[in-house]
């Protein structure tokens, strides 16, 4: 694919996760502050205690982990809230009927969505491990493993392997639309622990905003090149396809 194309592809992803969210601004920003604010906040308290008891150290050590891994399974519930914007804004690309929130939380397969972030959190704390690109690399393949498992009903490897012929060939894009938001979107998280001596209200409120105006817009950005991605391996697919003789 051609610079130009590539960023085409880059711009149209981004542009729409912001149109879809004009256009439902109030459900969207629903689901980031009851999902996604609360989780933000657990998972920056559980780092902060984990972190806390790895510097005692001694026995604490062992506490820290468990403290630091049951954080991780409760903030496993990110997945269910991308799954539940993903359902619910799906009719905005043309794939589905209209459907009510209730319609778009029944349909959601909760138990796939969370085994599927865990298996990916394993697999870039794995890469993590081994060095900082070789996390990022990891994420930046699998990054859009929860939208295709929404969109195409499917299983958690088989969403995997999706993730992973898609971005492959879209690296670049697939790093700019999605890998680069999500840092920032971590780096902000941890500034916001300069606010753990104010008020607990105070804290929450800016988790609330951050969600809002942070979390969702990059959790559109994935649902949107996830989309945008997919048409153009179909259309691909349907000009290879040999003609009958």
């Amino acid at each position: 694919m051609s610079g130009h194309r590539r960023w085409d592809t880059a711009r149209h992803a981004v542009r729409t996760a912001l149109c879809v969210y004009r256009s439902h601004p109030l459900a969207i920003a629903g689901i980031a502050a009851v999902v996604f604010a609360p989780l933000a906040l657990v998972d920056a308290f559980g780092s902060t205690q984990a972190e806390n008891l790895f510097e005692t150290g001694g026995g604490k050590v062992a506490l820290g982990a468990i403290v630091l891994a049951g954080t991780s399974l409760l903030t496993a519930g990110s997945a269910v809230g991308a799954g539940l914007m993903d359902s619910f804004v799906v009719t905005e690309f043309g794939v589905d009927e209209p459907r009510t929130f209730r319609d778009a939380l029944r349909s959601l397969p909760v138990r796939r969505l969370v085994a599927l972030d865990l298996t990916v959190s394993v697999i870039v704390g794995v890469g993590t491990v081994l060095g900082v690109l070789p996390g990022l690399a990891a994420f930046t393949l699998l990054c859009l493993s929860g939208p295709l498992l929404v969109r195409g009903d499917l299983g958690v490897r088989a969403a995997m392997a999706r993730s992973i012929d898609l971005t492959r060939h879209q690296l670049l894009v697939t790093v700019v639309v999605v890998t680069l938001p999500v840092v920032f979107e971590h780096q902000i998280l941890d500034a916001l622990d300069i606010l753990w001596d104010f008020p607990f209200l105070v804290l929450f409120g800016a988790h609330i905003v951050m969600a809002v105006v942070v979390l969702a817009p990059v959790v559109l950005c994935e649902i949107a090149l996830a989309f945008t991605l997919l048409q153009q391996s179909e259309a691909f697919d349907v000009h290879a396809e040999p003609v009958p003789l």
